[in-house]
């Protein structure tokens, strides 16, 4: 008898959370080579990534990625926002980030509401290559 699994369709969520209204430049380039490199990281493992966060009036928005267009069109989209400068506070629920990772402008990287790690500006480069994280 053979048994057959039902496929499932592996994807991550991934939050982003602005913890000032506006980012400083240096910030800002932290911010974005963290999440260029979690973006392409979390899809070596996964077919989809999908992100959330909330436009200034508190609307939700998402994207999608799936390879390396979706991932430069999903950071052109966001850097557009930040250079707006008008970067929305938006803290999720808890039902928001069960099962899912949080990405905020100070570094953190959480699953849930768990710290994973939180990158240092100074120290990213060798982080973003020495970091593993098991999921």
């Amino acid at each position: 008898m053979k048994e057959f699994e039902e496929e499932r369709d592996r994807s991550l969520v991934l939050l982003l959370v602005w913890k000032e209204e506006m980012l400083l430049l240096p910030q800002q380039s932290s911010f974005f080579r963290l999440l260029s490199a979690l973006i392409h990281g979390l899809l070596q493992i996964v077919p989809r990534l999908s992100v959330f966060w909330r436009e200034e009036e508190g609307r939700p928005v998402w994207d999608e990625a799936t390879d390396e267009d979706g991932c430069r069109r999903l950071l052109v989209k966001l850097y557009r926002l930040a250079a707006r400068g008008n970067l929305p506070r938006y803290l999720p629920a808890p039902e928001e980030r069960q099962d899912a990772f949080l990405l905020d402008t100070g570094l953190g990287l959480y699953w849930g509401d768990r710290l994973l790690h939180r990158f240092s500006p100074d120290g990213l480069e060798q982080e973003i290559r020495e970091k593993r994280f098991l999921l």
